[in-house]
């Protein structure tokens, strides 16, 4: 799904939806980021001010949870992106 940024949204989505259910925030927290790279992908209106939303989400829970390798992933993807 990489070079697909639509299903790999929607994957990203319905895997938020399940760790939610498992209250399985580590999974959530890796999904949130995983949504919000998609969506920076695909570039649709709205699409930006939702993923860093999402990212920022992401982070928190990340800091929360310990998950420093998530953290350091998230801090570099908006350069990442940027510079493809």
């Amino acid at each position: 799904v990489q070079n697909r940024p639509d299903e790999a949204a929607a994957s990203f989505e319905r895997a938020l939806e399940l760790s939610a259910t498992m209250r399985a925030r580590p999974y959530a927290a890796r999904s949130l980021a995983g949504l919000a790279e998609a969506l920076r992908r695909r570039g649709e209106p709205g699409d930006e001010a939702r993923a860093e939303e999402l990212a920022a989400h992401a982070r928190a829970e990340a800091r929360a949870l310990g998950m420093r390798r998530l953290e350091r992933e998230l801090d570099q993807a908006p350069v990442a992106l940027t510079n493809r």
